[in-house]
């Protein structure tokens, strides 16, 4: 069975799913959908806690990065002689 395929068959099955959940939802509306808005505020609310650490992980390893080139742009200028040392590296 190729990847294709198999990957054929997963959408055709999410698709079935929802076609099923369409109805079912649509048949319950009255019970269904509120709980089903609560799911979608809590995985809404997930998602923005999920994206703020993400950001402070990012301008943390911005920060790290920033000060690492710093020292090494430091330890450049200090290894350099005024008179050079004659060192071809």
């Amino acid at each position: 069975m190729s990847d294709y395929y198999r990957s054929g068959m997963y959408v055709l099955g999410g698709v079935i799913l929802g076609a099923i959940g369409t109805a079912l939802i649509g048949q319950q509306k009255g019970r269904l959908r509120p709980a089903a808005a609560a799911l979608i505020s809590k995985g809404l609310d997930v998602k923005d806690q999920a994206a703020t650490a993400f950001e402070v992980a990012k301008e943390q390893t911005e920060d790290l990065l920033a000060e690492a080139e710093d020292l090494r742009q430091k330890r450049r200028a200090s290894s350099e002689s005024p008179l050079g040392s004659g060192d071809a590296s």
